[in-house]
């Protein structure tokens, strides 16, 4: 009897064990190479788009510079140095061959060739229309002729024919390469005179080879793979490193293109001919599907993306993962289960019958007098003549029934009064924690912690200590006229839920929120500035994040400045006998506020001394840039202060990188009162930036200068007391 519950568990663990094993296995392998497919898909989508942007934006540059006059069509050698200023702007798995052929038959381009370097590609009648390649010196300049190719018309290839026919910029049908065994994709815009007449067409030549290349270095799973096709079922590129796009005859020469359904590879044949027989007409193929079905001998996962845009681009990317790379592991843990499973069954029908013959009786004799106990007959001994354990089990139940009775009547009052004991108990734990709890809201535990306490009980007038920290100090910009325009209680509204975005910020980064003063911020960071740092980027995209909730005419949108300061300073408590308050003093903190001021001078959200500077762990991982020389008031040493620009939007953000360079020496010739080189390079800046701030203060302050006359006793912006 003993043995069968046992028995009846075992079998019942195992076999719901087992079940739930398998479907959660089966439940994990859909999820997965759901994630799977949805994952490889998008990065494949997010790859392409990226590669396939960069020859749009060269040939609208392009086509503007012709139409305003900056570069003249009948110089070849302009075009080529124009084309090679634009090569060391993109990378060449973007950007493969940029290029102009006119309407009278001439062409002039650079190309990246297979020894990976580049040349000009020319034809015209000093050629005698055949396509002579050059070397290129280091300015893009022809320097020796390398090959006087065959001849060459452009109006006859198919990126110019395909731009002239839509006569307006287009991507190209996909075209075999004249000159390599490989498939080209070209972006290109005809080109009109004035009076509308077609002066030629600019392309900008992709090479599909870099496309297969990314799909073979995805990580797919062991026999997956992802492969594109057009609506018409040819493929664009695969991950197979078995097979390429297209056909070659005993020359190496490509003599077509390869459809899905004609693929050598069984995975991507088989699912090409699933996809336009389960699908229909490719053409109707809108948005993701995921699909299964059973191809190439196994269960297949499938995943059809359609990848376009306006210009031309109306791809499928196709992801194909088995179900048996998955479920290998699954089928063996699930044998060992069972194997485990029956040896633990059959030692325990064993062991259990054996135990339950010795077991048994003694346990049952012990059971009589429990029950006997329990009915309050205490005088019931249990007789087991046995030396072992179950025999000192029975001393031990004799001895205790003995003690049962004595003990049972004093347990019930001393467990009241524990019970009111406890009570009151947890009545002051509960009010204590709610002291502690508020305690911490006024003076932050970070704060007890630097002078030494655990309680705010233990803190002491006068106490301090001192620490290195970096001073935060945050303001809303024209506060006072926001102030203005709403009640007493809508200020105190307002101001609530703008701290409210603030403070998760500071406290994510380990920071310490000194004061709330008014609608500013006064926080610390002890732990490193690149903490301080990193909370102030976080600030700066949460109030973004806020100002959409403003979008109203009377709710405009909020600016605020930052400024951060790394020094020694003195925390400590301040009051008299009835009124204490902690707080911070030295030099450190009067500077962070001075510069936080500074950043309404130069209209920017976020400013940093040198100091703080000197204090990051890797300056180079955030976007800054120095903007000023000052001179502390009651100091004579200069600090230099730097904008860190990393919240902007993303195209001030990349223009400033950009001129990064330019513009900090702009502001060494400005501080060296050099004011005329130094207005050239601002307005340089402007030119390329027009949103930057800085610049802009800087071009007004030196234009004021000059307007004094020549040499004329200055005291530049940056020579200013903060």
């Amino acid at each position: 009897m003993l043995t069968v519950p046992f028995l009846v568990q075992l079998v019942g663990v195992v076999g719901v064990v087992g079940y739930i094993s398998y479907r959660n296995g089966q439940a994990a392998i859909n999820e997965v190479t759901s994630q799977l497919r949805s994952e490889v898909s998008l990065r494949t989508q997010e790859t392409i788009t990226g590669y396939l942007e960069a020859p749009q934006v060269i040939n609208r540059i392009n086509v503007e510079m012709i139409r305003d006059g900056q570069v003249g069509l009948d110089d070849p050698d302009e075009l080529a140095r124009l084309f090679w200023d634009q090569t060391s702007l993109f990378d060449t798995i973007e950007v493969s061959a940029i290029y102009f052929g006119s309407e009278t038959g001439e062409f002039s381009g650079m190309g990246f060739q297979a020894d990976e370097t580049w040349q000009v590609g020319r034809v015209d009648a000093a050629t005698d229309y055949r396509f002579h390649s050059y070397a290129i010196d280091d300015k893009g300049n022809p320097t020796r002729l390398l090959d006087a190719g065959d001849p060459y018309n452009p109006r006859v290839r198919p990126w110019y024919e395909w731009a002239v026919a839509v006569g307006n910029e287009a991507w190209s049908d996909i075209y075999i390469d004249f000159k390599e065994p490989r498939l080209k994709l070209t972006h290109a815009i005809p080109v009109f005179s004035n009076i509308g007449e077609l002066q030629g067409v600019v392309g900008v030549d992709v090479v599909l080879t870099h496309v297969q290349q990314f799909l073979r270095g995805l990580n797919i799973s062991e026999s997956g793979e992802v492969f594109i096709i057009e609506r018409s079922g040819l493929l664009v590129a695969s991950s197979n490193l078995e097979e390429e796009p297209f056909l070659v005859d005993e020359n190496g020469q490509v003599t077509e293109r390869l459809a899905g359904d004609r693929s050598q590879i069984p995975l991507i044949r088989e699912t090409t001919q699933y996809l336009q027989e389960n699908l229909g007409d490719l053409q109707r193929v809108r948005g993701n599907q995921q699909l299964s079905a059973r191809l190439a001998g196994e269960q297949q996962f499938i995943q059809v993306t359609p990848l376009s845009d306006r210009q031309g681009i109306n791809w499928l990317i196709v992801v194909v993962v088995p179900e048996s790379d998955f479920m290998a592991r699954i089928h063996a843990n699930t044998r060992i289960t069972i194997l485990l499973c029956l040896g633990a069954l059959g030692i325990t029908v064993v062991g259990g019958v054996v135990t339950a013959r010795w077991v048994g009786e003694p346990i049952l004799i012990i059971n009589h007098a429990a029950q006997e106990f329990a009915q309050g007959r205490w005088h019931n001994d249990v007789k087991v003549d046995r030396a072992d354990e179950l025999g000192e089990l029975a001393t031990a139940f004799n001895h205790m029934a003995n003690q049962l009775q004595t003990y049972f009547t004093t347990l019930e009052t001393q467990n009241q009064l524990m019970m009111e004991v406890n009570e009151r108990l947890q009545q002051s734990l509960d009010k204590e924690s709610k002291l502690t709890e508020a305690s911490g809201r006024f003076v932050p535990n970070q704060f007890l912690r630097f002078l030494g306490y655990d309680s705010i009980a233990e803190v002491h007038l006068g106490d301090t200590v001192f620490q290195e920290m970096t001073i935060l100090f945050c303001d809303i910009r024209n506060f006072t006229q926001l102030s203005e325009r709403m009640t007493p209680e809508d200020n105190f509204r307002f101001i609530n839920s703008f701290l409210s975005q603030m403070e998760p910020p500071i406290v994510r980064h380990r920071g310490l929120i000194d004061k709330y003063i008014g609608d500013a911020i006064m926080a610390l960071f002890g732990k490193t500035a690149d903490d301080a740092i990193a909370a102030s980027i976080e600030m700066l995209h949460a109030l973004a994040a806020y100002n959409t909730t403003r979008q109203r005419p009377d709710r405009p949108p909020i600016q605020m400045g930052i400024g951060l300061n790394t020094g020694a300073l003195i925390l400590g408590v301040v009051g008299g006998q009835n009124r204490i308050d902690s707080t911070v003093i030295g030099d450190a903190v009067n500077l962070a506020s001075r510069v936080e001021k500074m950043t309404k001078r130069y209209r920017v959200p976020l400013l940093i001394t040198e100091h703080t500077y000197r204090s990051l762990q890797d300056p180079d991982r955030y976007c800054l840039r120095m903007v000023d020389q000052v001179i502390p008031r009651g100091r004579s040493e200069r600090v230099t202060i730097f904008e860190v620009f990393d919240a902007d939007a993303p195209e001030l953000l990349q223009a400033k990188c950009k001129m990064r360079s330019p513009f900090e020496q702009a502001v060494q010739l400005y501080s060296q009162a050099q004011i005329t080189e130094a207005l050239s390079l601002f307005e340089d800046c402007l030119r390329h930036c027009p949103q930057d701030t800085v610049a802009q203060v800087y071009v007004k302050s030196c234009q004021r200068l000059l307007a004094k006359g020549p040499n004329p006793m200055i005291t530049p912006l940056n020579h200013l007391e903060i």
